[in-house]
């Protein structure tokens, strides 16, 4: 197997396996006894009765998470737990250790290793062999960050759009920031075909945005820690799986100082931009007001992804960005292309 280009690690999915548990039931991580709840995912290796054994004092908690727990074992392992359900643990068998050395080659860990993953099996914390005596700790903790904080809502009316957490960390986000401030400004630019050709918008009357074109190492960093945290998402959730690729990267800024906006319009409007499918709006950063996204078709609900997160929508919807009241808002835009 060729090596990564990348490690897997927060922010990911990891990839999905069929394998039997230690009673010859078949089980699929992606759809085997899942109820929305977080998920430990351990690779235990030889020994993982040492490994499982600091989870038992903790079980409760786990429970109250309503996580689901697998340890992924070598199929020889002579020192299995007697309970097979130590922990709240179900015990993986992973014959010809397949699983296992795919998932320690793709994140560069050794066994044992923890992958704390949330309701839809992305990574949240992953820790190995050094940190094996807190692996428990570690898991309650990402567990905790993620948890719910409100009661569940009404949903009744809303737009078809989606978001994904996590998809840039901190650093990159600081990173794509700094490439705006010493990047050079385009001003209030409306693409006319997929970036190539553009016109100022009139007296800034349709939008006021300063945006940066991302190059280089920077442009090729993003690419490969996206495709694979965007591109699955969106082949589930919309049942889109036509090749595609990401359009030119840009970071842009709305400013209060001039009250930055973006007026309600479509993003693939004439022919030479139907290629266009989905918008990507990342953002970078929090502590500003307004400046947020709305789709007047599906009323006036504001909206806006946490700090690192995207929120993806068809090019064919009706949006705008609401005036920025207060401070910065900084966004990684972008587009799901099908020009290749």
């Amino acid at each position: 197997m060729n090596a990564p280009i990348r490690k897997m690690t927060v922010g990911d999915r990891v990839p999905n396996f069929l394998l039997e548990d230690i009673g010859g039931e078949r089980r699929e991580l992606y759809n085997t006894d899942l109820t929305g709840g977080p998920i430990i995912l351990l690779i235990a290796g030889r020994n993982s009765g040492d490994t499982l054994r600091q989870f038992c004092e903790k079980s409760n908690e786990f429970d109250e998470f309503g996580a689901h727990r697998y340890a992924v074992v070598e199929a020889q392992d002579s020192r299995l737990p007697a309970d097979p359900a130590q922990g709240g643990f179900t015990l993986l068998r992973d014959p010809g250790s397949n699983v296992q050395n795919a998932y320690l080659q793709a994140s560069g860990l050794t066994a044992p290793a923890l992958f704390a993953l949330d309701p839809n099996q992305r990574i949240v914390a992953l820790a190995g062999a050094d940190h094996a005596s807190s692996f428990a700790e570690i898991a309650r903790a990402a567990f905790q960050r993620i948890a719910p904080q409100d009661p569940p809502r009404l949903i009744s009316k809303q737009a078809p759009v989606l978001f994904i957490p996590d998809v840039l960390d901190n650093s990159d986000c600081d990173r794509l920031i700094d490439a705006w401030r010493d990047g050079e400004k385009h001003e209030n630019m409306v693409n006319v075909n997929s970036g190539q050709e553009s016109r100022v918008a009139g007296r800034s009357e349709v939008k006021r945005r300063s945006d940066v074109v991302i190059e280089g190492a920077l442009e090729r960093h993003l690419l490969i820690t996206l495709m694979p945290r965007v591109s699955p998402e969106i082949e589930r959730v919309h049942a889109f799986d036509k090749e595609w690729t990401f359009e030119k990267f840009r970071v842009g800024c709305y400013d209060a100082k001039d009250a930055g906006f973006f007026r309600p319009h479509r993003d693939n409007p004439s022919e030479a931009l139907s290629h266009r499918q989905f918008a990507a709006s990342f953002n970078l950063n929090d502590g500003y007001e307004g400046g947020y996204l709305r789709f007047p078709e599906y009323g006036i609900d504001h909206y806006a992804p946490p700090k690192g997160g995207v929120l993806i929508f068809s090019c064919g919807l009706l949006h705008e960005v609401v005036p920025i009241t207060a401070g910065q808002r900084y966004t990684l835009l972008t587009f799901v292309s099908t020009r290749l």
